[in-house]
């Protein structure tokens, strides 16, 4: 394992501090499973994040790919070369859960974890659905308020009706 300093505060999204003993406690949180890139993981994500944060997202490689990228610009400590043993290690164990989400069965946690939705915009597509009955065209889906139909279009070859 390589040396990492430890930073004194780590910045979470909601813009606030957590020491490093809060730190410490988040990477304690839940298993993960074994393989090359764990470690890393361990080291660079659950300095700021929890590990359920992590382990309840599925995403594909190339999404895994920005988010790391966008990490990497906030700060996350890698090391040179341990972008690509993460990368492998998220594609691996928390790759999609099947190449397509059905808009019209999926559930609202479905939603949000497979198309990278707000809990909010999957919870409205769900209402939207349940008062309207099924989506038949992506002019059907852009009907929804609240939801960004250009965030769902991006992943389209993910989405089926």
């Amino acid at each position: 394992m390589t040396f990492r300093a430890k930073p004194f505060l780590a910045l979470l999204f909601g813009g606030g501090f957590i020491s490093i003993d809060d730190a410490a406690s988040l990477k304690a949180q839940g298993p993960l499973p074994d393989g090359p890139g764990k470690e890393v993981l361990q080291e660079a994500c659950t300095v700021c994040h929890a590990v359920s944060m992590i382990t309840g997202t599925r995403r594909s490689p190339v999404d895994w790919g920005n988010t790391v990228d966008d990490m990497i610009g906030r700060g996350a400590p890698l090391m040179e070369g341990e972008r690509a043993l993460l990368l492998q290690y998220l594609a691996k164990n928390f790759g999609p859960a099947s190449s397509r989400i059905n808009i019209n069965q999926a559930t609202s946690k479905q939603l949000e974890t497979g198309l990278a939705l707000s809990a909010k915009e999957a919870e409205e597509i769900v209402r939207f659905r349940e008062q309207n009955g099924n989506f038949r065209t992506w002019d059907d889906l852009g009907k929804v308020p609240g939801v960004d139909l250009k965030k769902i279009e991006a992943k389209k070859d993910q989405v089926s009706f």
